[in-house]
């Protein structure tokens, strides 16, 4: 009885929240305008999964943001995650998980030893292939957008993997299952 999008929220919650929105989002805003540390980026129009980020970027002045589909969600420390990409002075990071069963629903990445990843295929035609999955959550620069304008364009499909050739990208694994309850 509990909507997904409070788990997300929840998992977040210590964190400035930027939704997205396109269709009805007045009501989105009207239920939690009441919370302090939750805004919303309205699309004007569909933007796809990139555009929706690009368009929230007038809203966001920290440089370096965390990104989550609002489709899906998996357990994980995010404080942990946010570390290795400071440390690691990282451009771009995948939340990715090996535990899966089917990985055509979602993103196959490959990396090399030092978890660069080396390859992005955002849902792979073939379902035997081995690799990390997308867990659909990012923690990047904000400087990695900086050539995209606002249009209806795909994170998954056309901006990581141009990113991915372009930054210091890597994943972060994590081990846990990703719920996923589609768009």
């Amino acid at each position: 009885s509990i909507p997904f999008i409070e788990y997300l929220l929840e998992q977040f919650s210590r964190y400035k929240i930027t939704l997205c929105t396109g269709h009805l989002s007045e009501q989105v805003e009207s239920y939690y305008s009441q919370h302090d540390n939750i805004f919303i980026s309205k699309e004007e129009r569909p933007l796809g999964t990139g555009g929706a980020i690009i368009n929230s970027l007038s809203k966001i002045n920290d440089d370096v943001i965390i990104i989550s589909n609002g489709d899906s969600f998996c357990e994980f420390n995010l404080d942990k995650a946010t570390n290795y990409f400071l440390e690691n002075d990282l451009d771009f990071q995948v939340i990715t998980t090996d535990n899966y069963e089917k990985i055509n629903d979602y993103g196959l990445i490959q990396i090399n030893k030092q978890n660069m990843i080396i390859s992005f295929n955002e849902k792979p035609k073939h379902s035997d292939s081995n690799g990390l999955m997308n867990s659909g959550i990012y923690i990047a620069k904000r400087e990695v957008f900086r050539d995209y304008p606002i249009a209806n364009i795909s994170v998954e499909k056309e901006i990581i993997p141009v990113i991915v050739n372009k930054y210091k990208c890597h994943a972060y694994n994590i081990h846990s299952k990703v719920y996923d309850i589609g768009t």
